[in-house]
């Protein structure tokens, strides 16, 4: 499948909310550790995940993977990317049982959300948003058509702006 999103890695300060994983999450190596059952819901306050609830199962695989690649300063659990998916492609022809991180954030009105490190986007040692854990966890959102994302940014001055509404991207 051709690359088929746009990316960019958050500044943490003013990153809070809250995000209901319902897709599969990828590691470091694409190896999905949740793809069924009850989502994840992660509080994030400042690009920390601060709170994680969800199924037995998947939050117990979902931590265990994070904690083999964190740090003394918690990375693992700091906001790395945060992508839209723009290929109307990725995924066709597959049944649900193959689809997985890697290509599913690239579907078209998807949303992913990256957990770990983000040195892959330009980001150095001396910056304050560098993170610096070994792994990188995307979590998909929006691949069940159900659940219709909606994307709100606001811009440093305070200005608001919807980049995505209901999976179908708007200019701004």
């Amino acid at each position: 499948y051709p690359i088929g999103e746009w990316s960019c890695s958050p500044d943490w300060q003013g990153s809070n909310g809250t995000l209901v994983v319902d897709g599969p999450c990828g590691g470091t190596i694409n190896q999905d550790v949740l793809d069924k059952g009850e989502p994840l819901t992660l509080t994030i306050e400042n690009g920390q995940v601060i709170k994680a609830e969800g199924g037995a199962e998947a939050l117990s695989m979902w931590k265990a993977y994070l904690d083999s690649g964190n740090n003394s300063s918690n990375d693992a659990y700091r906001l790395a990317e945060v992508g839209i998916g723009i290929n109307s492609r990725a995924l066709e022809g597959k049944p649900r049982e193959h689809w997985g991180s890697s290509e599913g954030e690239k579907r078209y009105g998807t949303v992913h959300v990256a957990v770990g490190s983000n040195g892959s986007f330009g980001r150095t040692q001396d910056d304050p948003n560098f993170n610096a854990a070994e792994v990188h966890c995307d979590m998909v959102v929006g691949l069940n058509d159900k659940n219709v994302v909606t994307v709100e940014c606001e811009t440093d001055d305070g200005e608001k702006f919807v980049l995505i509404e209901q999976g179908h991207s708007r200019s701004y």
